[in-house]
């Protein structure tokens, strides 16, 4: 049973489970009779509201999947009325399951004594629901100045910063199972199986906001469709159906404190000037309705963005492409697949790929344009320059995706040279890579053919015929070299090392470094690609060499 305190000056209702209620008459301020009836109107309603408001509280917690029994969730409580509401009702609706919450609030520093009344409303609140609570201090202008970020984004960086690692810590505890409960008044070992959330109050006008913000500065499709109930790290909105104006009448009515910040009433930053100036504009002259208008368009946009999230993810599958040798390069897709993309899948694919290398903002329609449009022209190679120091380039046929650390990586040192002359095992402890070269039966060898057939096995090995290759005349393994060639297998001529790459489009950045055994400037093998018809196993040969070639994992 939850005792519910209407903040009325004439009444308290006392609110069950049971939906039923009892009006109690304050004499002091009750004289009149009609005052009373309308007194004992409005409690109803306000009854009738609350209920309502919890039941559509449930249903999106049910309907999203959001949260379930089990599940442990840290909440982000600022004190304002929209992170209030939402404790209240959590702490509501998981009052008959075995659900854990726990709260956090983040102090800024922005506001001075301001900011740290509000952390003391916060934990004050919180220990009345006998809540778990942390504050958090950062200096959010300082580290703003340092990295060359705005307060907002800063401040919203650190506080899901904060929220994550406290989620990841619970996660933590819950896999070694040592999370430990007080039952009358001893401690126990508890182990709780179900996920772990992060809840945060983004309502209904919150998601029209962004929704509007983000179509005045020019998302694209996927953008409009605004925030998600659910993301995959786990953080949860159960308030997006929930309309600003009902949140604030509920914390009135349930008579819960609410801090004011002074700072969310100044027209300084955009998003206020859009909710203080231009949704109200809106409201009054076109649409009075605007706010779900915007989120009706949100709901269809976001039903658009699954169904692309399934296209992309097949051509994900189908473009993709393992170079086989340890690269730099992240991803790599294939150009002449991707050209044949509609646009429409094309450019969420470029998304999702930079989304996965940690470009997750600031990429813009004219960037995903400019990138779609150097893949799909004649003209190679080329490169474009994205945000935060991410770049995509077309080199021989291939689209590469590198990140800053990637590309302030230095170049591909040239490859030294080792020579072996006999049976072995050599390992380079520099690199990490090894070299084994050992005699084989032909019952071996048709084995090693199977697998090669099959790609049974991913490791770079070749068979020779040991009498022609003569391993005691000496094998040098390199990198490339000016006049080098190869007869590659199956060709009666030869062919410059040079043209081997382009033809099976090895980048240029890996060229140099690419493992070749030679003799001389004669290629008996370009590890991984092609081996030499001169020196290739045939029926007639007595005895045959495996030489396997396994690079760093590093």
């Amino acid at each position: 049973m939850y005792d519910i305190r209407i903040a009325d000056p004439i009444i308290h209702v006392l609110f069950a489970s049971d939906k039923k209620c009892a009006i109690r008459q304050r004499q002091e301020t009750c004289d009149q009779p009609e005052t009373l009836y309308h007194s004992k109107a409005r409690a109803y309603d306000i009854i009738i509201f609350m209920d309502n408001l919890f039941e559509q509280f449930c249903k999106t917690i049910a309907v999203r999947d959001l949260l379930n029994d089990g599940d442990q969730v840290v909440v982000g409580v600022s004190g304002g009325a929209d992170s209030i509401c939402l404790l209240d009702l959590l702490v509501r609706w998981s009052a008959d399951r075995s659900v854990r919450i726990y709260v956090a609030h983040i102090n800024h520093q922005l506001r001075g004594e301001a900011a740290d009344e509000d952390a003391a409303a916060v934990i004050s609140l919180a220990e009345s629901y006998g809540l778990p609570v942390r504050v958090l201090n950062y200096d959010v202008a300082g580290q703003a100045a340092e990295q060359g970020r705005t307060i907002e984004e800063m401040a919203r960086l650190v506080r899901y910063k904060a929220f994550f690692e406290w989620k990841s810590s619970l996660e933590d505890e819950t896999i070694r199972g040592d999370r430990t409960t007080k039952k009358d008044g001893t401690t126990q070992k508890d182990r709780t199986s179900g996920r772990v959330r992060v809840a945060v109050a983004h309502n209904q006008n919150d998601q029209a906001e962004t929704v509007l913000l983000r179509l005045i500065r020019g998302t694209g499709p996927a953008g409009l469709a605004g925030m998600e109930y659910l993301r995959e790290d786990g953080l949860i909105r159960p308030l997006l159906d929930i309309p600003r104006k009902q949140i604030e009448a509920y914390v009135s009515a349930r008579g819960l404190p609410v801090c004011q910040d002074a700072t969310n009433l100044q027209a300084t930053y955009a998003r206020n000037r859009l909710r203080l100036e231009l949704i109200p504009l809106l409201e009054q002259d076109y649409n009075p309705a605007i706010v779900e208008a915007l989120c009706r368009l949100a709901e269809n946009a976001a039903e658009d963005r699954e169904f692309f999230a399934g296209q992309v993810g097949q051509a994900e599958r189908e473009l993709e492409r393992d170079l086989g040798v340890a690269s730099e390069i992240l991803r790599v897709d294939d150009r002449s697949a991707y050209k044949t993309l509609p646009a429409a899948v094309a450019k969420r694919l470029l998304i999702r790929r930079f989304q996965t290398l940690g470009l997750d903002q600031d990429l813009t329609a004219a960037h995903l344009n400019a990138a779609d449009q150097m893949i799909r022209s004649h003209k190679s190679p080329g490169m474009i320059e994205l945000p935060r120091g991410y770049s995509l380039s077309v080199e021989s046929g291939r689209i590469r995706y590198r990140t800053p650390s990637e590309r302030a990586k230095p170049a591909v040192r040239q490859r030294r040279s080792r020579t072996f002359t006999d049976y072995g095992s050599y390992t380079d402890f520099e690199t990490g890579e090894t070299v084994i070269i050992k005699p084989i039966d032909r019952d071996q060898y048709l084995r090693q053919m199977r697998q090669n057939e099959t790609g049974g096995e991913k490791v770079n090995r070749a068979c020779f015929d040991a009498d022609r290759l003569v391993i005691d005349a000496g094998l040098v393994l390199r990198g490339r070299q000016a006049g080098d060639y190869i007869m590659p297998l199956g060709m009666a001529g030869t062919k410059k090392i040079q043209d081997l790459f382009t033809d099976v489009k090895i980048p240029l950045s890996a060229r140099d470094g690419w493992p070749l055994l030679c003799r001389g400037s004669e290629v008996i093998w370009a590890v991984g690609l092609r081996q030499s018809e001169k020196y290739k196993v045939s029926p007639e040969s007595q005895r045959i060499v495996l030489v396997e070639f396994s690079p760093s994992v590093c």
